[in-house]
């Protein structure tokens, strides 16, 4: 009987055999096919499967299909009729054996990302109340030039079914004909059904788009919602508005000033509009030019068509545009990865008071976001020496300096070692806490076991850790267990590293931590005659998995003077920032330290003598730091 682990290998090697599933290119049949070799090829349950699935769905589906799309699938391949019998791969096959390696398929473009209301500054709560000082000749001035023809209808009654629209083509003045006939016509002061204005000037009274002379608004309405919170959308867009009318029903009338010079421009500048409100849409009935809308100042049955305001946001469109031009490109640098720095942000930085750090305050060693790398070979404690820092961190204390900001709530990832292994290191580092102390410790500290989140499964599976235990920390032992690529190859390392795990780790803020393996074990005497960072760069793979960490950690065997082996645990990156201590307290380059001579525990502690090793020497203080930047000290 075959073992879970080469069944699972076997299938993601068939999986690579596969052609991709893209959009427009049998998609749907491609999937279709991966989840048939999972689910009847090789007999998988459907909660294998559907793991296995999501795995290819994430290296070789563009765009990858949604949860329900991948269950969907699975569900039809174990349903449906197929001519050969279920767990025919289960045997030997050829096509088990191909070398082609994971390829990250090419994704379609995506388009540009832009600013909705929900992107731009909020306004303070806006009284809806209309204006007692406005009156319709201002109406007039705001939204019309004097020689402008308008056209304005007032239905005689009601339609059949009971609502007010316009019946008919209505009356064309020239703006200045209609103030003289303010207070004398009483077309402008409604009926039953209220009075309407068509919201562009016209060249003649057939009510047509290829009826408006000029292309100078657009209106903004909404059906739904209360008109306070219309009203505030209005203020928040900053749209240059020549008039806010409330409508006498439900809802606020926007008349937003565009000035396109043809209709091409007004389509293209109406999408803009109706684009910043995607949250929020407004009625798209309303984007023809020869719209006709409610008149301020027309009774509208016993309601009032009222005028709230004139001149409302920025002064016109290009103005208008600029603004929102700036917007859209903070969106799309956000959805690009790229984050702005202010500088006087940035001048009045105070490292001491960032709520960021995790490990090491006094200097910023790790903070949130943050990625370190402690390599070490294989046998000499890594992941021991990882769980007493996980244990001494999620309690708040330190571990040979490395001094937490706070009890840090970790997550423990590994898959090399069983249940018993894990147990004895445990026990190693809680061996002096009393039994209470050990309870509080369930509250910070998870320790999981996963041997199938492999290659691009793994950021899938770190995610959903994230979202369900919410850690400062999640330390993984090793990770190169969790590539399931040639760590050897920079391009698919790169790829895995910072595309598809550094996400992750910005968007859930954690700290990631990862003990990496070397190559072939060196002497302790080549090994003394390095410096930090060729000792950080002897991992196993390319030099991304070292240059990819914020910091890379070290634990080396030494040569020491006794019998007991002696390693040496330290930083290349930003050692001075760690804050590693000797046994008496002092800031050092490195810890020297040595497993536990207490028969049967497994623990580090430090090593006899660590205190006469060269201490590093500080650099005196800045005593003239410019405004806003903190002098302080290196470790040399």
């Amino acid at each position: 009987m075959q073992k879970p682990d080469d069944l699972f290998a076997r299938a993601r090697k068939y999986l690579v055999t596969l052609p991709d599933s893209i959009e427009g290119q049998q998609g749907h049949a491609a999937l279709y096919r991966a989840a048939t070799v999972l689910a009847h090829g090789f007999a998988f349950d459907e909660s294998t499967a559907l793991d296995l699935l999501r795995e290819y769905n994430i290296a070789r589906c563009s765009p990858p299909w949604d949860e329900k799309a991948l269950e969907r699938k699975i569900r039809e391949a174990n349903n449906r009729t197929h001519t050969k019998p279920r767990g025919y791969l289960l045997g030997d096959s050829p096509a088990l054996t191909t070398n082609r390696p994971l390829k990250t398929p090419q994704k379609p473009a995506e388009a540009p990302k832009k600013a909705t209301l929900a992107n731009l500054p909020t306004v303070e709560a806006i009284a809806f109340k209309p204006s007692d000082t406005l009156t319709i000749v201002d109406f007039f001035a705001a939204c019309f030039n004097a020689d402008d023809q308008v056209q304005i209808e007032t239905p005689a009654e009601l339609n059949a079914d009971g609502k007010g629209r316009p019946t008919g083509k209505g009356i064309v003045k020239t703006v200045a004909a209609w103030q003289d006939s303010v207070d004398l016509d009483p077309v402008l002061y409604g009926g039953p059904a209220g009075a309407f204005v068509r919201i562009n000037p016209v060249k003649d009274a057939e009510g047509k788009d290829t009826s408006v002379s000029a292309y100078r608004h657009v209106l903004l309405e909404w059906d739904t919602g209360e008109k306070q919170d219309q009203l505030a959308r209005i203020y928040q867009s900053n749209l240059p508005v020549s008039a806010i009318v409330d409508s006498g029903g439900k809802s606020v009338h926007a008349w937003v000033r565009v000035d396109a010079a043809d209709r091409a421009e007004y389509d293209a500048r109406v999408g803009q509009v109706y684009d910043l409100f995607v949250d929020c849409p407004p009625d798209k009935q309303n984007k023809n030019p020869s719209r006709f809308t409610r008149l301020p100042f027309a009774k509208r049955g016993n309601a009032l068509q009222a005028l709230i305001q004139t001149c409302v946001g920025f002064a016109d469109w290009t103005t208008w545009s600029d603004w929102k031009a700036e917007l859209d490109a903070i969106e799309q640098e956000k959805a690009d990865g790229t984050e702005q720095f202010d500088l006087e942000a940035l001048d009045a930085f105070d490292p001491k008071a960032d709520a960021t750090v995790l490990v090491g305050k006094d200097r910023r060693w790790l903070c949130k976001g943050y990625v370190l790398q402690i390599v070490g070979f294989s046998g000499s404690g890594k992941s021991s020496l990882a769980m007493q820092m996980c244990v001494q961190w999620a309690r708040g204390l330190d571990l040979f300096g490395l001094q937490p900001v706070r009890p840090l709530r970790i997550v423990i990832c590994q898959s090399e070692n069983d249940f018993g292994d894990t147990a004895e290191a445990f026990a190693g580092s809680v061996r002096a806490l009393t039994s209470n102390e050990k309870l509080k410790l369930k509250d910070n500290l998870v320790i999981v076991r996963n041997s199938k989140a492999i290659g691009p499964a793994f950021p899938v599976f770190l995610k959903r850790l994230c979202e369900r235990h919410k850690p400062d920390i999640v330390l993984v032992d090793p990770l190169l267990a969790y590539a399931g690529f040639d760590i050897a190859d920079q391009a698919l390392t790169t790829d895995w590293l910072r595309n598809q795990i550094f996400p992750i780790v910005q968007e859930t803020g954690i700290a990631l931590i990862y003990m990496h393996h070397t190559t072939k074990p060196k002497s302790a005497d080549d090994l003394d005659s390095m410096t930090p960072t060729q000792l950080a760069y002897l991992g196993a793979g390319c030099s991304e998995w070292t240059n990819f960490a914020r910091d890379s950690g070290y634990l080396f065997r030494t040569k020491g003077d006794g019998d007991s082996p002696v390693y040496k645990f330290g930083f290349s990156k930003r050692q001075s920032r760690s804050g590693l201590k000797n046994s008496e307290g002092r800031y050092t380059q490195f810890a020297k330290i040595a497993h536990s001579a207490e028969p049967g525990v497994i623990r580090w502690e430090y090593a006899l003598g660590d205190a006469m090793l060269d201490q590093p020497t500080r650099r005196k203080a800045n005593p003239n730091p410019s405004a806003g930047s903190l002098g302080g000290f290196d470790i040399k």
